[in-house]
């Protein structure tokens, strides 16, 4: 029986940060499936599209991997140098990938102070996925 990889892009993705705290690729991948599979949603993970929350993102780990699989990923640091790391890393990544996408980052004010900054990004594998829209997008389409 022939299984296929559910990764969507080339591990770099993953793998080109190197820094000193970094949490290891291959523990973050084990527990993000072991989260999946144990879920009630777990019969549905080839159909369904999936968000994932990681409320202590540093730069970008389990973000990288559940984009791998292609879902929606939110994350939220503390450290706003991490934050920004991050911001150039994947910004850069995705033209040296010359994937079709869109970012946006800067600060959020309130009350006309800067409170956080946010970084939002679009992309997809292929052309026709991204001029499609983020509906139309299904987890596992070939790129």
């Amino acid at each position: 029986m022939h299984l296929d990889r559910l990764d969507r892009f080339n591990d770099d993705l993953i793998t080109i940060l190197k820094y000193p705290g970094k949490t290891n690729e291959q523990f973050t991948k084990l527990m993000l499936n072991v989260t999946l599979m144990s879920s009630h949603f777990a019969p549905d993970m080839l159909t369904r599209r999936f968000s994932v929350l990681d409320p202590l993102c540093g730069r970008g780990t389990t973000l990288n991997q559940a984009l791998m699989y292609g879902f929606d990923v939110y994350g939220t640091d503390i450290d706003k140098r991490d934050i920004e790391t991050y911001a150039v890393f994947i910004q850069r990544w995705l033209k040296d990938k010359r994937l079709k996408h869109q970012a946006d980052f800067g600060p959020v004010r309130r009350n006309r102070q800067v409170v956080a900054c946010r970084l939002r990004v679009s992309f997809a594998a292929a052309k026709e996925e991204y001029k499609a829209g983020p509906a139309a997008r299904k987890p596992f389409d070939a790129p």
